[in-house]
C-alpha cells in the first residue's frame, strides 16, 4: 500500500520536527490496520523528557598569537554530552560544531578534536542553530581573550583575523569551503549602528548616575543547505514545478514545505519576477506528495536557497518559451523581446506589445496556429536544482563537506546589570546580517527576530535541570523559563548582501541566524 501525505502549516519547526519519531509511522500503520483515523497527542511534559535536548557542550582551547593580535594557531577540544543513543539526528550537532571551527577567522594552524559523549540524559535532537552557535560562541571567546591579553581593542583583533573578501572560496581544516563574505564591512557597519566609538563616554555618564552598563560584540557563522551522503531526507537538491494554465494562473508546486515562516510568499515572488507577471496570478502548493515533485521539505534554511532556485530555473524556462512565441506574434527576433508588467515588446519599442494572457492563449487555444510551429503546447516545467560546493567524494575530491552556503552576522548588545540583584536588562540589541540576496526583507527580519529571541532565551533563561536521581526537574513552563514579549528588547536590524556564487538567486538562507 502507498501512503499519501499532505503537510499543513506546521506552526513552527525549529529543528525538533526534522527527524522521524517512532510515533509518526506507527500512527500511519495503526490507521491502515484499523481502517479509521488515528490521532496521537503528546503531553508537554512528555516532550520535555523525550522530545530531545541540545547544546550541552564544553570546550577546552589554547591559542597562539602575535603582539598585533594575529592568531597563528589554535587547539580546540569539543566535548558534547549528546545524551542517550538514539535514531534522532541531534547528535550531528556536535559534528557541526567541530566542522564550523575556526568559523570566519583565518587561522592556518588549527588542531580540532571532537568528543561526542553518550550519557543517560535525554537524547539530543535537532535545534535551531544546530551546533553552529556553539562554534561561534567559543571563537568569539577566543578573540575577546586575545584582545585582553594584548590590551588591544576587541574589534581590531577581529579585523586582523578575518578571512578577506578576495580569499573566497576559503577552505577550512575540517573540509568546509566557505562560499563568500565581507566580514570586515559587516562588523564596521555594526559598530557604526551601535556607536561603538562613543560608548565609553556613554558608559562613564551612566556610571556617574549609579548605573552599570556594558557593551558586547560578537560574530556568527551559520552554514546552511545541509547535504549528507546516503541520506533520503538531508540532501543538497530540491524540486519545483511551475505551470501556467490556460487562464494565465501560475501554479508553483514545490518540494519544500513551510513551518510557518512564509517561504511560500518568497516562492510566489520568485516565480512572478522571472515570469514578469503580477504576483496575484501565482498560487503555491507545498507538501502534497500526490502532486508536488520530489523534495526534502524544510530544514537548514534551504527553502529559498534550494526550492527557490528550482522555481527560478523552471520559471525562466517558461519565460523563454513565451518569449519565442511573443517574438513570432510581433514578427521580431526573440533575443530582442523584453517583458515588463505582463507585456512582451521589442526592445526600445514598448508601445507595440502583446499581453501575457494573449501569449499564454497561444499555447492552449492555438497549438497548431502560425505562432506555435516551433513551440511545444502547454506551459509546464519541472526542475530539480542541485547546489554546488558540496563534497561527498573525499577519495577523489580531497575533502568531505556538507554545507554549501555560509551566511553570517554580527551582533552588539548594550546591557545594564543591577549590582545588587544581578538582574540583566537589555537596553539595545543591534544585529547586521548577510544572507546573500534577500528575496523578502520582511520575512527575513521576522526569522531573525525569532532566532535572536531564542538565542537570548538560551543565554539568559532556559536550562534543562536534573535531580540527583537523574529525573528532569524542568518539565513544564512553570519551571522552564522562556523569554516573552516583556523580556525581549526592540531589535535594530540591518542587512548586507554578498551573493553566494553557488545559487542562481545568490541566496544563502536566514532561518537559523541570530541564535
Amino acid at each position: 500500500d502507498t501512503v499519501g501525505l499532505f503537510h499543513i502549516r506546521g506552526d513552527g519547526g525549529f529543528g525538533l520536527k526534522q527527524p522521524t519519531f517512532q510515533e509518526d509511522p506507527l500512527v500511519a500503520y495503526l490507521s491502515l490496520k484499523l481502517g479509521r483515523p488515528v490521532r496521537w497527542i503528546e503531553e508537554r511534559y512528555e516532550n520535555f523528557m523525550t522530545g530531545g535536548h541540545a547544546r550541552d557542550t564544553r570546550f577546552n582551547y589554547r591559542a597562539a598569537y602575535r603582539k598585533d593580535g594575529t592568531v597563528t594557531g589554535i587547539d580546540i577540544e569539543v566535548i558534547a554530552d549528546v545524551g542517550a543513543p538514539t535514531a534522532l539526528c541531534g547528535y550531528g550537532m556536535s559534528f557541526v560544531t567541530w566542522y564550523c571551527l575556526p568559523t570566519m577567522y583565518r587561522i592556518l594552524n588549527s588542531r580540532l578534536k571532537l568528543n561526542s559523549v553518550v550519557t543517560n540524559k535525554c537524547p539530543w535532537n535537532s535545534y535551531r542553530g544546530y551546533g553552529k552557535d556553539a562554534a561561534s560562541f567559543v571563537m568569539e571567546r577566543v578573540m575577546d581573550q586575545v584582545s585582553r591579553a594584548i590590551a588591544t581593542d576587541r574589534a581590531a583583533v577581529r579585523y586582523t583575523n578575518f578571512i578577506q573578501p578576495d580569499e573566497f572560496p576559503w577552505p577550512q581544516p575540517s573540509g568546509a569551503i566557505l562560499d563568500s563574505g565581507n566580514y570586515s564591512a559587516l562588523l564596521k557597519r555594526l559598530l557604526e549602528l551601535i556607536d561603538y566609538e562613543g560608548f565609553a563616554e556613554y558608559q562613564a555618564a551612566q556610571r556617574a548616575q549609579g548605573r552599570r552598563v556594558g557593551l558586547g560584540i560578537s560574530m556568527e557563522l551559520t552554514p546552511e543547505g545541509a547535504s549528507v551522503p546516503n541520506s533520503l531526507i538531508i540532501g543538497g537538491f530540491d524540486g519545483s514545478t511551475v505551470r501556467i494554465g490556460p487562464t494565465g494562473q501560475v501554479t508553483v508546486l514545490t518540494g519544500v514545505t513551510s513551518p510557518g515562516c512564509g517561504n511560500e510568499t518568497a516562492m510566489a515572488q520568485i516565480a512572478a519576477e522571472n515570469l514578469h507577471c503580477d504576483i496575484s496570478r501565482v498560487k503555491v502548493i507545498q507538501g502534497d506528495t500526490e502532486s508536488c515533485p520530489w523534495g526534502l521539505g524544510n530544514y537548514s534554511s534551504r527553502a529559498v536557497m534550494l526550492g527557490g532556485s528550482a522555481v527560478e530555473k523552471a520559471a525562466t524556462v517558461l519565460a523563454e518559451r513565451m518569449g519565442i512565441v511573443a517574438a513570432e506574434m510581433l514578427e521580431a527576433d526573440n533575443i530582442d523581446i523584453v517583458c515588463e508588467d505582463e507585456r512582451f515588446f521589442v526592445k526600445g519599442n514598448p508601445d507595440q506589445y502583446v499581453e501575457f494572457k494573449d501569449v499564454v492563449a497561444q499555447f492552449y487555444r492555438h497549438p497548431h496556429g502560425p505562432y506555435m510551429e516551433s513551440s511545444e503546447p502547454a506551459l509546464e516545467f519541472t526542475h530539480h536544482f542541485r547546489i554546488e560546493n558540496v563534497y561527498h567524494q573525499p577519495e577523489r575530491q580531497g575533502r568531505l563537506s556538507t554545507y554549501p552556503a555560509w551566511p553570517y552576522g554580527a551582533a552588539a548588545c548594550i546591557v545594564e546589570v543591577d549590582v545588587e540583584t544581578g538582574f540583566v536588562n537589555i537596553e539595545r540589541y543591534v544585529y547586521v546580517h548577510d544572507a546573500g540576496r534577500i528575496v523578502n526583507p520582511l520575512l527575513a527580519e521576522a526569522n531573525l527576530h525569532g532566532g535572536i529571541s531564542q538565542g537570548i532565551g538560551g543565554a539568559m533563561y532556559e536550562e534543562i535541570l536534573y535531580d540527583d536521581n537523574g529525573q528532569p526537574t524542568t518539565a513544564t513552563f512553570m519551571d522552564y523559563t522562556i523569554p516573552t514579549a516583556v523580556e525581549i528588547p526592540h531589535y535594530e536590524i540591518d542587512h548586507m548582501e554578498t551573493p553566494s556564487p553557488f545559487t542562481p538567486l545568490g541566496a544563502k538562507g536566514v532561518g537559523e541566524s541570530g541564535v
